[in-house]
């Protein structure tokens, strides 16, 4: 579809002189039909779901309530007549009222795109309304719905004829990501697209752009075109799938909020704030190092002198990286508008996890971590607030404090750390990382990335698994050849001996082929499931009080087995290799004790007898010695000198000398002579 990253050339640098025109549909009415409750009785409401609603309190800190949709008028019409400032609503319906996280969404009920246009510089008109809707024409995708101008930019949205149940959530994202697609060089959020949305209601204010409470026009929500038609899902998604593969390929590589061009994967610099109010972006790796000591506190170190940091400050580190090196690539000093928020949000999240972070001080961190954004203390919707004014980390803060006292979030018969966790997936899809740069990353890698990485530590292990691919694919198709010949009346080859047959034609063991078998049609199995809703719920760890006794018991045989698979592992190490039963384990370890009592009675009657032969061995040197004494003497004194000084020298040798064959050397000695005077 596109040759370029331009997906269309339309002539949206021109001028646009007249401005957008108003339809007076209200905020309840657009509400509605967005629901798609409109019309509908209170018992056809009452099994539609929740809504979620965030708005700005007194204390100008954004808070959220969870209303049953049949509430929808009483919510939308109060915050209507009251003008309120940055009041949002979400666009899907949830199953129950304890959360607006993605794994309780009911059903979602239409598809959208917000455009933020202004980030491209480009100020919304009718003229361009019209070039939107063009586009879309040109692209084969139906009008919207209606268009919405949300005080700055504009929601794009196709309403729905029926609801889309979560089963087909995949799908859902699917149409999603190719429309954002369609106008991302417009401005298209590539952020904003999850079920969990929420978008500004139709008659309340955008805070970012009027600065009064009501009365002014200026930043009011409000409809701008209208088509009155609804759209099958089905449809949507048909013509979404069209799309040729770098369209695809184009919305994953463009990524979450940055810059907001096609596949571009470096920020675009903000020229119109003022001199002095760019961020430095080095500020992030000065506040690492300034941290290096509690992030080791939290981490493990060996007795190799090696460390290792947690995964949240790992993870943290990564962002921190990812974020200097798309500054350095599009030539911005500091993280700029579009990606602040969402940067600044999960690094005070991770770093809480790692321990750096915790509610004390939260906003002294965040004070030093902000010095890398642009636009800090600006004025206007280019400026970027301190959280402590803004209010935009205050679930966050609570969060943390409900950690800090011990609390814990029950989720699918677990307790969790009521903190966001975030899986590897989630980081990449929200911040759009590339293959290209997940190479410098430590943690944040896609499967693709951390096989190639095993790939390069182990020799051949890409080869191996190209092996392994090549044989399954014979194997699959070799069986389907054999049930083929089977169905059409061939006994020669009877069912059970298909593995066999198999196995032996691609010279492998019986065994190896069957579980292959086994793993496949299982997985094939759960994805047919999971296409027609019916597959089992995910399953994540439970906690004890969760667990039927029956579970309880299987979770502690399989611990006790896996227990005694590592213990076993550790044994074969140290020479082990019987069959693992408990009789044949304590035989070995009875045989290697008694080995090792044999071997100390060996090393201690060898030490013994060293000693032994030391001990003679001194005594010859002894008598060597002695015996050097006695020449000497002989040549230097006469006769009757020499006897008196060598029974001197024997008596004085006894009694130092406490054994025998010293004795018996000095008993030797000849007798002295009288001496004999004139």
């Amino acid at each position: 579809m596109q040759e370029s990253d331009v997906l269309f050339e339309d002539g949206l640098d021109d001028e646009f002189g007249s401005p957008l025109t108003s339809v007076p549909v209200g905020g309840v009415h657009e509400t509605a039909l967005a629901f798609g409750v409109h019309g509908l009785t209170l018992q056809e409401q009452s099994r539609f779901g929740y809504m979620a609603v965030l708005n700005l309190g007194a204390d100008s800190k954004l808070r959220q309530s969870m209303y049953h949709v049949s509430l929808l008028p009483e919510v939308i019409s109060a915050a209507e007549r009251m003008r309120l400032r940055d009041f949002y609503v979400s666009n899907a319906l949830f199953a129950s009222e304890r959360s607006r996280c993605s794994w309780n969404v009911k059903s979602m009920q239409l598809c959208w795109v917000d455009l933020d246009c202004y980030a491209e510089g480009i100020v919304p008109t009718d003229e361009f309304v019209e070039t939107l809707l063009a586009r879309a024409h040109f692209a084969g995708i139906p009008h919207p719905s209606h268009i919405v101008s949300s005080g700055r930019g504009l929601y794009l949205k196709w309403l729905l004829d029926k609801p889309v149940p979560d089963i087909r959530k995949e799908d859902w994202k699917l149409v999603q990501k190719m429309l954002t697609q369609l106008f991302v060089d417009l401005g298209a959020d590539v952020k904003a697209i999850d079920a969990a949305r929420v978008l500004r209601v139709v008659n309340t204010v955008n805070g970012k752009v009027s600065g009064t409470k009501g009365g002014d026009d200026h930043g009011l929500v409000r409809v701008v075109w209208v088509g009155n038609r609804r759209h099958s899902f089905d449809t949507l998604f048909d013509t979404v799938s069209l799309f040729d593969e770098q369209t695809t390929n184009a919305i994953l590589k463009a990524g979450a909020k940055v810059g907001h061009r096609v596949g571009a994967g470096a920020f675009v610099p903000n020229f119109t704030l003022p001199p002095g109010s760019y961020g430095d972006v080095g500020c992030l790796t000065a506040f690492t190092n300034a941290r290096q000591d509690r992030m080791r506190r939290w981490g493990k170190g060996d007795n190799k002198g090696r460390f290792d940091l947690p995964l949240s400050l790992a993870r943290a580190l990564d962002l921190r990286d990812l974020a200097i090196r798309r500054c350095r690539t599009g030539g911005s000093r500091g993280i700029p508008e579009g990606s602040r928020d969402l940067f600044l949000f999960w690094l005070v999240t991770l770093f809480a996890q790692g321990g750096v972070i915790n509610s004390g001080n939260v906003y002294t961190e965040v004070s030093d971590l902000i010095r890398a954004f642009d636009g800090v203390g600006v004025e206007g919707p280019r400026g970027f607030l301190h959280p402590r004014q803004s209010g935009s980390l205050n679930a966050l803060i609570n969060r943390i404090k409900a950690s800090e006292a011990g609390h814990r979030v029950r989720f699918a018969g677990g307790e969790w750390d009521p903190r966001y966790t975030p899986s590897n997936e989630y980081l990449i899809n929200v911040f759009g990382i590339t293959s290209d740069e997940m190479p410098g990353m430590r943690t944040i890698i896609d499967q693709g990335e951390k096989r190639s990485r095993a790939d390069r530590k182990v020799e051949g292990r890409a080869e191996r698994r190209r092996v392994r691919q090549s044989w399954n694919q014979q194997a699959l198709r070799l069986r389907q050849q054999y049930e083929a010949a089977i169905a059409s009346g061939d006994s020669s080859i009877p069912q059970k001996k298909v593995v066999a047959e198999i196995a032996k034609e691609l010279s492998l063991t019986n065994d190896r082929v069957r579980k292959f078998f086994k793993r496949h049609d299982n997985g094939i199995m759960i994805a047919e499931a999971r296409a027609c809703g019916a597959a089992p719920a995910k399953v994540y760890r439970k906690g004890p009080d969760g667990l039927s006794p029956s579970e309880l018991e299987t979770r502690e045989r399989l611990k006790a087995k896996a227990k005694q698979d590592r213990y076993l592992q550790d044994l074969r190490k140290s020479g082990y290799t019987g069959n693992g039963t408990a009789a044949d384990v304590r035989a070995w370890l009875d045989a290697k004790a008694m080995h090792f009592k044999q071997e100390g009675e060996r090393v201690a009657a060898t030490a013994l007898k060293q000693a032994q032969h030391s001990k003679v061995d001194q005594l010859r040197e002894m008598n060597v010695k002695l015996e050097r004494i006695m020449r000497k003497a002989r040549g230097k004194l006469g006769e009757i000198r020499l006897q008196d000084q060598l029974s001197h020298e024997a008596s004085g040798v006894g009694r130092n000398m406490s054994r025998s064959p010293a004795k018996l050397h000095a008993g030797s000695f000849p007798p002295p002579a009288i001496a004999c005077s004139r």
